[in-house]
């Protein structure tokens, strides 16, 4: 919000307040607009106001005073919106003694009302969200829910706001001064005053999320709303099994769609803070875990750490290990290289009543290597990690083995 002062002194609100001088624009007595907030990451927002005048036939000098600390005077735009080319911003200027003033100066070609737009950049308002997310063990569906909350350390209180979440990293093309609080230090030759507008910001909005109606939003006050719930959502479940995760126990991931026309319907989900619930056969929901979720970008798939579980056991056992082609130095005679080639067995073992695909992965301590033996198909994941996709029938037991020679190892 800004201050708007008549030649009576009279309509007041905290913010930046406006004073016309010389040629004396008169403030109209309409309720104000609501102002609007653009709130970056990285403790940036963008605040949107508008400020009706009644201008004189010629020049006529409008004061702001920014009485707000967290507001960068330098970054202020103000452009004029109802009689384009009539009404022109000649310059802004300030003073050396009024710190967080600004002096602007219109030209009207004809007096009237007119409304300005003032835009700048403030600081202690951030963004958030938080999910909470139920997945239905009976039928194998998610509820998704996403709120977004809002939490205001600037110091200044909005009597109310049009809130607006901006997610992904803002980039400009300014000077990365002025964004933090400093002008950018004047051509030795250059006129006084500011040019116009002192700076252009070019901000790529990956995602804009609303608040919805306008809020109330007083400082050191943090307002959540909802923003997305979706129930019964299908969900697949795989089940994974590395012998470096949950303790080497096997576990289950949910899976959601995120395409137009299944699961969450082709939407961009932000990254944020997540509560993962488990709603059993007997309707009891138990806590999984909390964490945090995201990005989910339009075709991808929602994944769902749903902890391990009892149903399949896997006993992993190091069956054979030779080392062979070994190299020594020839100075010292110590070993140099060599190679090793190991064999591993692994036991999967079901309890469940149905058949299950279990996703073995095994990673290798080496690049270089390759499996020589395999009782299942193998995918090289990456350069030193292989799966395997492994079906274990209902209350029954299955062997996986494997083979892989690592070549070119250092001591």
């Amino acid at each position: 919000m800004f201050r708007r002062v008549s030649r009576s002194l009279v309509a007041q609100s905290r913010g930046a307040a406006l004073v016309a001088l010389f040629a004396v624009p008169t403030v109209p007595q309409s309720a104000p607009a609501i102002p609007r907030l653009l709130v970056y990451p990285g403790d940036l927002t963008i605040v949107e106001e508008i400020a009706p005048v009644v201008l004189s036939q010629g020049r006529s000098t409008v004061r702001l005073d920014f009485v707000r600390g967290n507001a960068d005077v330098a970054s202020l735009e103000v452009v004029p919106l109802d009689r384009a080319g009539e009404v022109k911003v000649a310059s802004l200027f300030r003073r050396d003694d009024l710190g967080n003033t600004t002096f602007v100066e219109l030209d009207a070609a004809k007096p009237g009302p007119e409304r300005l737009r003032l835009r700048y950049a403030a600081r202690g308002l951030s963004a958030g969200i938080a999910y909470t997310a139920t997945f239905d063990a009976a039928k194998w569906t998610l509820d998704l829910v996403q709120e977004l909350e809002i939490s205001n350390g600037s110091g200044e209180s909005f009597a109310q706001a049009d809130v607006r979440a901006v997610f992904g990293v803002p980039r400009t093309v300014a000077s990365s001064a002025v964004l933090h609080g400093r002008a950018p230090d004047p051509a030795p030759d250059a006129a006084p005053g500011l040019s116009t507008p002192p700076l252009q910001q070019d901000l790529a909005e990956h995602t804009v999320v609303a608040f919805g109606a306008p809020l109330v939003l007083p400082d050191g006050v943090t307002v959540r709303r909802r923003a997305l719930d979706r129930r019964e959502l299908p969900t697949t479940l795989e089940w994974r099994f590395d012998i470096g995760a949950w303790g080497g126990r096997v576990w289950r991931v949910a899976k959601v769609a995120n395409a137009a026309n299944s699961g969450l319907g082709g939407i961009t989900l932000q990254p944020g803070s997540l509560f993962l619930v488990e709603r059993e056969a007997t309707a009891t929901e138990r806590f999984v875990r909390g964490g945090s979720l995201g990005p989910i970008a339009p075709g991808q798939e929602l994944e769902l750490d749903l902890g391990p579980t009892n149903d399949l056991a896997v006993e992993r056992t190091v069956i054979d290990l030779q080392r062979g082609d070994l190299v020594f130095g020839d100075y010292n005679k110590a070993l140099v290289s060599y190679s090793e080639t190991e064999s591993m067995k692994l036991v999967l073992e079901s309890r469940a009543a149905d058949v299950r695909t279990l996703t073995v992965t095994e990673h290798v301590a080496t690049a270089s290597f390759e499996v020589t033996a395999s009782s299942a198909p193998a995918t090289r994941k990456d350069q030193t990690t292989l799966e395997w996709k492994v079906e274990v029938p209902a209350g029954g037991k299955v062997e996986l083995t494997y083979t892989v020679k690592k070549t070119n190892l250092h001591p």
